[in-house]
């Protein structure tokens, strides 16, 4: 197991992952859930639908999003390649931040 970090004090064990009844995959830390939409994190202000009726959340099964998570490049093409090494191609006006924040870098 990871050791925690001094500065966030939150290791794996902190992070479970989530999927709402709207189909989004997301992650649960310490009460609060942060959903993936459009490479950001969108945490629900007020968790219901547009019918008013309460989001539902549940945790991820095993394979449910599969092992991991392809990037949809791999999803249309139906299969995996050794490396993923997509340029994201930065659209002004519609991308957030700036054109080099989407370079690849080490881990």
């Amino acid at each position: 197991m990871q050791q925690k970090d001094s500065k966030s004090n939150i290791d794996a064990s902190d992070v479970h992952w989530v999927v709402n009844d709207s189909g989004e995959l997301g992650v649960e830390i310490g009460g609060r859930y942060f959903f993936l939409y459009k490479g950001e994190s969108l945490e629900y202000e007020d968790p219901k639908h547009d019918d008013a009726t309460p989001m539902l959340v549940r945790t991820v099964g095993k394979r449910e999003f599969g092992e991991t998570q392809w990037p949809q490049k791999w999803i249309k093409a139906g299969r995996r390649e050794d490396r993923y090494t997509e340029t994201l191609i930065f659209h002004p006006g519609l991308s957030d931040g700036k054109p080099e924040d989407g370079d690849w870098r080490p881990l």
